[in-house]
C-alpha cells in the first residue's frame, strides 16, 4: 500500500472552530515545551523569580540599662509561580556573637513572615549593642530555578546611664582622684610616723594610749581598691551606697594620724626644751670653768651635778631633771654674783686686747681706720647687768688665723719702717684714751670702776716702744704681724685656756622636719578609666567611635552593576553581595545590610562605631518626600543620573557613621558610576575604590548589541566603547589623584579573539596608574560567566584575598 498523502483541496478544508481548537492545542503544547526546557530562565530574566526583603532594615533604639526593648522585623518573600522558598533565620547578637534565636520556616508563591524579639540592655554603663536578624531563603519545586537570596535588619540598641547616675558619675569623677592621693599621702604620713617612732623609742616619752592606726589604713585601702572596681564595672549608685562611711573612714583615720603626729612633736618639743636648759646651763659652765678662778671648788661641784643631769636627760626622768637643772641655774647665778667684779675686769682686758689687734691689722693692711669700741661696749655693759655670758675669748681665737704669707710678708717690710712704728704706737696710745673715756660714759662716772679700768689699761703701754720691738721679733711672723705690737692680746687668750672637762654633748632632736626618705611609690593609682561608651563586635570591644583613632573605621559601600532586565526589582542586583558581604562581616566588617533613603531620617551618627561597616548601596533607587519619603525605582537613567543617586547614598553614609570618607566596592557598571560621581563631586570623600569587572573603556561587539534586549537603553550607550561618557570619564587629566584605586579583572573567557571575563574584555577592564588584579576563570554557560562569578567568593575565593588585603593597607 502507498503511503496516504495529506493534502488540502480548494473548497475544501477544516472549519473555524476546529482551526481554533487546533491552534490553541499547539500554543498549548509550545508553553508545555517551553517550561519543560527550562523557560523558567526566560522568566527570570523579565523580573520573576525570589524576592526577599525584611523591613524595618534598620532600628535604632536609645534606653537605660537594664532597660527592656522590642525589635520586630516582617519577611516578605515572593517567588515564581510553581516555585516555593525555603527559609532560615537568626537572630544574634552580634555584640557577644551569640545566637539568641534560630528557626526555619516555608514558604509557597507569596508568604509574610513575622518575628518580634525582647531584648536587655548593656548590664552596666553606657554603650551600643547591635543585633542582626537575617533571612535566607531558597527556592525548589521540579520547574524552578535554584536560587538563592539572603536579607539582614539591624537593630541597634543604644544604651545608658540615667541621669542620677550621670550626675554621679561626674561628682566621682572629680572626687575619686583626690580621695586616692588623700590616702597616698595617709600611707606615706603612716610609715613616716612608725619611722619617727622607731628613731624616737628611748629618747622621749610617748603616750601609750595612742597608736598608729595601721589596721585601718590596710583597710581603707582595699576598700578603695572596692569602689575602683565598682567604678570600672560602671556601678555608680553601688560607689554611692559606700562613699559617705569611705570618707568617714578615711577622716577618722587622717584625725588619728594627725593626733600621733601632734603627740610626737609635743614628746620632742618637751625633750628639746630640757636639752635647750641643759646645753644652756653647760655653756655657763663652761665660761666659769674658764674664767673664775676664786669659786674653783664650787663650779667643780657645779660640774658634777651637771653631768647627773645629763644622765636624768637619757634616762627621760624628766621630773627629776627639772629639778636638778633649776637648782644648778640658781647655782651658778650665785657664782657669778661672788666673781662678777673679777670677771668683769678679765673682760674688759681680753676686750681690750682684742680691738687694739683689729685696728692694727686694718693699719697695717694700709686700710683706713676709725676706732670704735661697740661692741666691748655693749658685752662690757652686758656683764654689768649680771650676763656672765663673754664672746671675746672666741673673737681672739679666730684672730690667731694664720693669714696669707704675702700679706705678712709686706706687713712685716712696713714694720721695719721707724716711722711706720712710731704711728702705730701713737694709735695705741689714741686707742686707749678713746676706750677710757667711753667706758667713764659707759660706767656713768662710777669712780671705783673708772679707777680699776685705767689701772687695766695703763700697765699696756710699757711694753710698746721702739727700742724694745727687737728685728728677731719681726722674723716670727708666721702666725700673724699683729702678735708683735699686741703681747696683751697673748695675754688675754692665756685667759681663754681651760681646763678639759669630762662633759656630755647633748643635741636638740631634730625630728620635727620630715628627716625620714619614704620610698616615694603610689599605694593607690590616682588615675580613673574614663568609661567611655563601650561598642563590641563578635565579641571584642572597644570604646565607641567619639575619639579620633576611630574615623579612619571608613564605611564599605558595596555598588552593583549593569541590570540585564529593565523589569526586575532592583533588589536582585543586589543580592549578588550576599556572599561577600556576609565573609567580611565575619571578619570583623559589620554586616548593616542595605542602605535606603529612608535611612536618613535617623538622625546624624547614629551608626558611629568603631568596626567598620558594610552597606549595600543601589543607584536604581529614588525618592521624594509626600508627608514621608516615598521609595521608587527608576533604572532608565544615565550613568550622570546615578552618580548623583550615589551622592546621596555617600553623604547619608557619611552622617550615619560620622565618617568624613567611605571605601567602594563596585562592581562591572558600579564601578563606571563611581568614577563618573568623583569627577563630578570629587574625590575628598572616597578613600579607597575597588572595581571589579568594570568596563572602563566601554563594551562592543556581541555584548554591546544584546545589552538594551532587556536592560535600559540609556546605560547601554552611556557604557558603548567609543561614547561620549567613555571618553570624558577617561580624560587623562580628570582621573583621580588622592583616591587609592584598584581593579580586579576577571580573564580566560574567549570574547570573540579577545581576552575578559565573558562580558568585559581585559583590555576595556585594564587601568593604567592603578593596582591592577588578574583573575583566571572560565565561562561555562550563556548566564554563567566569569564576570558573575568574580563576586562568588566560594568559586574564586582569591577574590576575597585581595579584598581583604586592601581593606587591611
Amino acid at each position: 500500500m502507498g503511503k496516504k498523502r495529506f493534502h488540502w483541496e480548494k473548497g475544501k478544508g477544516l472549519s473555524k472552530k476546529k482551526k481554533f481548537i487546533i491552534i490553541a492545542a499547539i500554543v498549548l503544547v509550545i508553553l508545555a515545551a517551553f517550561v519543560l526546557l527550562g523557560v523558567g530562565y526566560i522568566g527570570i530574566l523579565l523580573g520573576d523569580g525570589l524576592v526577599l526583603s525584611v523591613k524595618p532594615i534598620h532600628t535604632v533604639v536609645d534606653a537605660e540599662y537594664d532597660e527592656l526593648v522590642d525589635f520586630a522585623f516582617d519577611v516578605s518573600i515572593s517567588n515564581e509561580m510553581l516555585c516555593n522558598a525555603r527559609c532560615n533565620y537568626s537572630f544574634v547578637d552580634v555584640s557577644d556573637n551569640r545566637y539568641i534565636d534560630s528557626g526555619m520556616f516555608e514558604a509557597g508563591n507569596l508568604k509574610f513572615f513575622s518575628k518580634k524579639y525582647e531584648v536587655m540592655a548593656g548590664k552596666r554603663g553606657s554603650g551600643q549593642k547591635i543585633y542582626r536578624f537575617r533571612v535566607e531563603c531558597g527556592t525548589f519545586g521540579k520547574s524552578c530555578i535554584a536560587q538563592e537570596r539572603s536579607a539582614t535588619a539591624i537593630g541597634m540598641l543604644n544604651y545608658q546611664l540615667s541621669n542620677r547616675e550621670e550626675g554621679l558619675k561626674k561628682m566621682f569623677a572629680e572626687r575619686l582622684p583626690g580621695d586616692f592621693q588623700k590616702i597616698n599621702t595617709l600611707v606615706i604620713q603612716q610609715d613616716e610616723l612608725l619611722k619617727k617612732k622607731a628613731l624616737l623609742t628611748g629618747k622621749v616619752i610617748f603616750d601609750e594610749e595612742l597608736i598608729i592606726p595601721t589596721g585601718k589604713i590596710e583597710e581603707i585601702v582595699l576598700q578603695a581598691e572596692m569602689i575602683r572596681t565598682l567604678w570600672n564595672e560602671e556601678q555608680y549608685l553601688a560607689i554611692d551606697e559606700q562613699y559617705d562611711k569611705f570618707k568617714e573612714r578615711m577622716q577618722s583615720i587622717e584625725a588619728s594620724l594627725t593626733l600621733f603626729d601632734t603627740a610626737i612633736t609635743e614628746a620632742v618639743t618637751e625633750k628639746n626644751t630640757l636639752i635647750d636648759l641643759y646645753n644652756d646651763l653647760a655653756q655657763e659652765q663652761f665660761y666659769l670653768i674658764t674664767t673664775v678662778r676664786e669659786a674653783s671648788e664650787q663650779v667643780n661641784d657645779l660640774t658634777l651635778r651637771l653631768n647627773r643631769a645629763a644622765r636624768l636627760l637619757e634616762e627621760n626622768q624628766y621630773d627629776m631633771l627639772l629639778k636638778e637643772l633649776e637648782s644648778i641655774e640658781e647655782s651658778q647665778r650665785n657664782i657669778y654674783e661672788e666673781v662678777k667684779q673679777d670677771y668683769l675686769f678679765r673682760t674688759l682686758q681680753q676686750q681690750y686686747a682684742l680691738t687694739i689687734e683689729e685696728n692694727l691689722q686694718k693699719m697695717l693692711l694700709d686700710q683706713e681706720v676709725h676706732f670704735t669700741i661697740d661692741p666691748m661696749k655693749e658685752n662690757y655693759a652686758s656683764v654689768i647687768a649680771g650676763n656672765v655670758t663673754p664672746s671675746s675669748c672666741g673673737a681672739l681665737t679666730s684672730l690667731s688665723v694664720p693669714v696669707e704669707e704675702n700679706v705678712t710678708i709686706e706687713a712685716a717690710k712696713l714694720l721695719e719702717n721707724i716711722t711706720m712704728r712710731n704711728a702705730v704706737l701713737s694709735m695705741i696710745v689714741a686707742l686707749r684714751e678713746t676706750i677710757i673715756q667711753d667706758y667713764q660714759t659707759l660706767l656713768d662716772g662710777d669712780e671705783k670702776f673708772v679707777n680699776i679700768s685705767k689701772s687695766i689699761l695703763q700697765p699696756s703701754l710699757v711694753a710698746y716702744s721702739v727700742e724694745n720691738i727687737s728685728e728677731d721679733y719681726f722674723n716670727k711672723l708666721k702666725v700673724y704681724v699683729i702678735y708683735a705690737f699686741a703681747p696683751l692680746t697673748k695675754d688675754a687668750l692665756a685667759n681663754c685656756s681651760m681646763p678639759v672637762v669630762n662633759q656630755l654633748e647633748h643635741n636638740q632632736l631634730d625630728i620635727l622636719e620630715d628627716i625620714v626618705v619614704v620610698d616615694e611609690k603610689e599605694t593607690l593609682n590616682m588615675t580613673f578609666s574614663e568609661n567611655l561608651p563601650l561598642c563590641c563586635i563578635l565579641g571584642k570591644c572597644k570604646p565607641c567611635c567619639v575619639l579620633d583613632e576611630c574615623k579612619e573605621a571608613f564605611p564599605v559601600l558595596f555598588l552593583h552593576g549593569h541590570a540585564f532586565s529593565e523589569k526586575r526589582m532592583p533588589d536582585f542586583s543586589l543580592y549578588s553581595f550576599d556572599k561577600l558581604q556576609e565573609a567580611l562581616h565575619h571578619d570583623g566588617f559589620l554586616d548593616f545590610g542595605t542602605i535606603t533613603h529612608l535611612d536618613g531620617s535617623l538622625g546624624e551618627g547614629v551608626w558611629q562605631h568603631a568596626s567598620p561597616l558594610t552597606l549595600k548601596a543601589s543607584y536604581y533607587y529614588d525618592s521624594y518626600y509626600k508627608g514621608e519619603y516615598i521609595i521608587v525605582p527608576r533604572k532608565t537613567e544615565n550613568i550622570d543620573t546615578y552618580a548623583i543617586r550615589l551622592k546621596e547614598m555617600i553623604d547619608m553614609t557619611k552622617l550615619l557613621t560620622g565618617k568624613d570618607k567611605v571605601v567602594i566596592i563596585a562592581h562591572s557598571m558600579g564601578g563606571l558610576v563611581a568614577r563618573r560621581y568623583m569627577q563630578i563631586f570629587g574625590e575628598h570623600d572616597v578613600d579607597k575604590l575597588i572595581m571589579m569587572g568594570t568596563p572602563n573603556f566601554g563594551i562592543k561587539g556581541r555584548i554591546l548589541k544584546f545589552c538594551d534586549v532587556f536592560g535600559a537603553t540609556k546605560e547601554c550607550q552611556d557604557m558603548a566603547a567609543d561614547s561620549l561618557f567613555i571618553n570624558k570619564l577617561n580624560d587623562p587629566k580628570r582621573q583621580p589623584t588622592r583616591t587609592e584605586t584598584y581593579m580586579i579583572i576577571g580573564t580566560g573567557c574567549d570574547m570573540s579573539g579577545e581576552d575578559g571575563d565573558g562580558v568585559v574584555t581585559k583590555a576595556s577592564a585594564t587601568l593604567f596608574g592603578v593596582e591592577n588584579h588578574y583573575i583566571e576563570g572560565s565561562c561555562d554557560e550563556l548566564l554563567n560567566t566569569l564576570h558573575s562569578d568574580l563576586l562568588d567568593i566560594s568559586k574564586y575565593p582569591e577574590v576575597y584575598g585581595i579584598i581583604m588585603e586592601i581593606l587591611r593597607e
